[in-house]
């Protein structure tokens, strides 16, 4: 609940694993909305760093905070969306921070486009541990067409800056905790059979660049067998989801040795 009293439209969901150096950062980007109706609900996913501290000095109603043992981003995830009861449902890494107007923008061109069940930004900022922008570009794709036949092949969608509808997470089953990474894209190919996906011109949140970016401790986890496990499944999902070309199957296939072989 937020201080009112009354459900929130939204529910911002933040999975933190020791992200101590930038998670004040990326709370206080979400409390400064300029859009009020809505509560962050942030799961520690078993940090043996400050995190944890720094999660029980806020003094704020809007935020849910859930302290709990590790259990993986994907889990973490699927466990704070089940804390929610929101109509909508907008992600934001522990790391990252989010412009201002950031929920209004999405749940405004949502409420006005409900053949629409997810909508992210186009625009990308990278950002140092400092805060300073080190890179700008666009997505590969901004219409549902153009996204539905890149999520073929790759991910166009910035996790950190989605905002979707909870009917639609719940139709599908929420993010798949048999994958160890590219859960994100997993799940943008399996909502794709039921609605459309936009991506804004706008930014919605700043992506931090720094050495200590990891998957649940593994680095490149998308690069090790279990990148590979997790490839497999999705090019076999786009043959059956998204009508991909049999090529889509050759690489699930590719991938699926790959992560077997030694």
């Amino acid at each position: 609940m937020n201080c009112s009293g009354k459900t929130p439209s939204v529910s911002v969901i933040t999975t933190c694993y020791n992200g101590q150096d930038h998670l004040y950062k990326a709370v206080n980007s979400i409390l400064s909305q300029k859009y009020n109706n809505f509560n962050l609900i942030v799961v520690d996913d078993g940090s043996t760093d400050l995190s944890t501290a720094i999660l029980r000095d806020i003094k704020d109603g809007r935020v849910l905070v859930f302290l709990e043992n590790h259990m993986g981003r994907q889990k973490a995830l699927n466990y704070a969306i089940s804390k929610s009861n929101s109509k909508y449902i907008a992600i934001l890494d522990a790391d990252d921070v989010a412009q201002p107007n950031r929920i209004a923008i999405q749940v405004n061109f949502l409420e006005k486009n409900p053949d629409v069940g997810l909508v992210s930004g186009g625009k990308r900022v990278a950002i140092n541990s400092k805060g300073e922008i080190v890179n700008t570009g666009e997505a590969k794709a901004f219409s549902d067409k153009k996204i539905r036949e890149t999520l073929k092949y790759t991910n166009p969608l910035f996790h950190s800056s989605v905002m979707y509808r909870r009917e639609i997470y719940d139709l599908v089953g929420g993010y798949d905790e048999s994958l160890f990474c590219l859960e994100d894209w997993d799940f943008y190919v399996r909502i794709a059979r039921h609605c459309n996906l936009v991506n804004l011109p706008e930014c919605f949140s700043y992506k931090r660049k720094h050495n200590d970016q990891f998957f649940d401790g593994e680095r490149d986890a998308h690069r090790s067998k279990a990148g590979s496990r997790a490839r497999a499944k999705i090019f076999f999902r786009t043959v059956f989801y998204l009508n991909a070309k049999p090529v889509n199957l050759l690489l699930a296939i590719k991938y699926l040795i790959k992560s077997i072989l030694p």
